[in-house]
Parts: C-alpha cells; structure tokens; sequence
C-alpha cells in the first residue's frame, strides 16, 4: 500500500512539473527573433516610428495621421 502511495505521488509530481514548464510564458528565441521586420526599440520621450496598419473597418491609417493624439494599439488573434 505504501508504495502505491509513494508511486502515485511521484507520478503526481512528475505530471505537475511537467505541466508547469510546458506552460510557462517565455518565448522561445527562434519565436521571437522570426517575427519579421526589424524595428529599433524607442524610448520614453521618443517619437515612435510612422508606420499604417488596417483599421477595423479595414481602411488604412497611419500613425503620423494621429499626431498630436494619444493611442492605443489594440491586437487581438481574433474578432475584436
């Protein structure tokens, strides 16, 4: 009986490390670096460089139409 015990809490453990490492949040550094473009780090007090993405409406817009405007850059993998 003992060994059962000791048995299933080794299983136990093994599963729950296992479990935690699998779910950790770090990317990989293949991940990261595969992102696509190169885009230099800026800084607080910097301006950030001008770049236009799809609106949700699916019109483009730039950043430097925002100038002036606080923003807020919301990504999402699905639906918004």
């Amino acid at each position: 009986m003992r060994s059962r015990m000791w048995i299933a809490a080794i299983v136990s453990t093994t599963f729950v490390s296992l479990l935690a490492a699998g779910c950790s949040g770090s990317p990989q550094p293949d991940e990261a670096s595969s992102s696509g473009a190169s885009v230099p780090a800026v800084h607080r007090g910097q301006v950030a460089p001008d770049f236009t993405l799809p609106q949700a409406t699916g019109t483009p817009i730039t950043l430097s139409d925002l100038h002036g405007r606080p923003v807020l850059l919301y990504f999402s993998m699905g639906p918004g």
